[in-house]
C-alpha cells in the first residue's frame, strides 16, 4: 500500500477549476462512522453548527465524502478535517482495533479569478538579441487574489510559463496569433544574422 499512498498524497488538490468535485478520502475510515468537516481553519471542531470556520459536515462509512459545491465558496482555502472515535470491528474470525482519527488536510481552493496582467521583457540591444544562447528574459507585475504561499509554494503565483514562438490559445485572433508568428520570426532572422562572421 505504500507506493499506493504516496501516488495518493502527490495527486493531492492544491488548486482546483470552479466546476470540480470536492471529495475527501482517507485509509482506515471505512466500516466506521465518520464525521467529515470542510473548514476555513486547519482545526478538527468539536462541534461544526456554533464553530464559525466550519462551513459544512457530513457523517459517512465509506471511507470518502463529497462536499456540495453550494457548500464552497470561490477564491477561499479550506481544509478537510475528518474525526472519529477508536472501534473495534468484528471481522469474520478475528477483532480489528482502528484508532482514533482526527486529521485534517493540508489545504486547497477552487480558483475562479485569473492573475492580473503583468509585463514580459527581453532583454535586446536596439531590438536586436545579441547573444541567443543566452536570452534574458524578465517580468513584473503579474499578481493573483491568491496567494500560493500559504500552501507551500515560493510565491503568490504557483508557476509561471515562458513559451517562445508558438501561437497560444488566449490571443483573440488569429490574425493577432499570425502577427506574434512574424514577430518572432523576424527576431530569429535578427539572431542568425548577427550570428553569421
Amino acid at each position: 500500500m505504500g507506493k499506493h499512498y504516496s501516488f495518493l498524497h502527490n495527486a493531492e488538490l492544491d488548486f482546483g477549476f470552479a466546476n470540480l468535485s470536492i471529495a475527501g478520502a482517507m485509509l482506515y475510515a471505512s466500516n466506521r462512522n465518520v464525521t467529515w468537516y470542510l473548514m476555513t481553519v486547519r482545526r478538527v471542531p468539536s462541534v461544526c453548527d456554533t464553530y464559525s470556520y466550519c462551513h459544512a459536515f457530513f457523517t459517512t462509512n465509506t471511507g470518502f465524502v463529497e462536499f456540495k459545491h453550494n457548500d464552497i465558496n470561490m477564491n477561499t482555502f479550506y481544509y478537510i478535517c475528518a474525526q472519529s472515535d477508536d472501534i473495534a470491528i468484528q471481522r469474520e474470525f478475528s477483532e480489528e482495533y482502528l484508532a482514533e482519527i482526527s486529521s485534517c488536510s493540508n489545504g486547497f481552493i477552487l480558483d475562479d479569478a485569473p492573475p492580473s496582467k503583468g509585463e514580459i521583457q527581453i532583454n535586446h540591444h536596439n531590438r536586436y538579441i545579441t547573444n541567443p544562447r543566452n536570452i534574458v528574459v524578465t517580468w513584473n507585475g503579474f499578481d493573483d487574489n491568491v496567494d500560493a504561499s500559504v500552501l507551500g509554494y515560493q510565491g503568490k503565483l504557483k508557476n509561471y510559463y515562458i513559451a517562445i514562438g508558438i501561437c497560444i490559445t488566449f490571443f483573440s485572433s488569429l490574425k493577432q496569433c499570425l502577427r506574434l508568428k512574424i514577430f518572432f520570426l523576424k527576431e530569429m532572422l535578427k539572431i542568425n544574422k548577427s550570428v553569421i562572421p
